[in-house]
């Protein structure tokens, strides 16, 4: 690691306390909203999409459909 950054163990500590009080949805909302009105869009999307292709389950059924990407 650079001698520049603070020690990994540092680093984790702050990444869960903000991960554990919300701290990184909250900064990732307010970033979308900010990148979302510079471009002219509303503030929040009004249609979402979910790919379900590759939804991979944990056991039973059976394999009906291939990814070619696997």
């Amino acid at each position: 690691m650079p001698h520049d950054l603070p020690k990994w163990e540092s680093a984790y500590t702050y990444f869960r306390a903000w991960e554990k009080d919300g701290t990184w949805i909250n900064l990732n909302d307010i970033l979308r909203i900010m990148v979302r009105v510079k471009v002219g869009r509303n503030e929040q999307s009004s249609a979402g999409s979910v790919d379900s292709q590759s939804v991979k389950i944990i056991s039973g059924g059976q394999e009906i459909s291939f990814d070619g990407g696997v």
